[in-house]
């Protein structure tokens, strides 16, 4: 139970934002690639497709 409030405490949205995404393209992720991840795949999961 600990181990889950420790992985929460930094969870939300701006931390996508702040840190996710800097730290994707940090690792050599593109550009594109992040817009796949945050944008069209949501879009076609919620759309049904």
């Amino acid at each position: 139970m600990q181990e889950s409030k420790k992985m929460g405490v930094n969870w939300s949205f701006i931390n996508i934002f702040r840190n996710i995404i800097r730290a994707l393209k940090k690792a050599g992720i593109s550009d594109d690639q992040i817009k796949t991840m945050t944008i069209d795949n949501p879009r076609r999961f919620l759309s049904g497709k």
